[in-house]
């Protein structure tokens, strides 16, 4: 999905692979450990696509690990930008 080695992607982070307008998004949503959140990633062609995020944590052998999944939605032909309108009266 993103054509990093297993080597390489264990070394990048999230914000690494979200596009630089979305870095700040990304940060803050790892921060408040949101359950799931939208975003915009840059593979190691230089394509970008929107993806939603699902990060949990897993315990094992008494260690815990971060899994994250990450979901392509561009099928979805939705932009990654929710707007909020307001309701009109009656």
């Amino acid at each position: 999905m993103f054509g990093y080695s297993d080597e390489e992607i264990m070394r990048l982070s999230g914000l690494d692979l979200a596009r630089e307008d979305h870095r700040e998004r990304v940060e803050r949503s790892i921060r408040l450990r949101e359950e799931a959140y939208e975003s915009v990633v840059l593979p190691k062609n230089g394509t970008t696509f929107p993806c939603e995020v699902r990060p949990s944590a897993v315990r094992r052998n008494g260690r815990t690990f971060r899994v994250i999944a990450v979901l392509d939605i561009s099928a979805r032909g939705i932009p990654c930008v929710r707007v909020a309108l307001p309701l009109r009266a009656g």
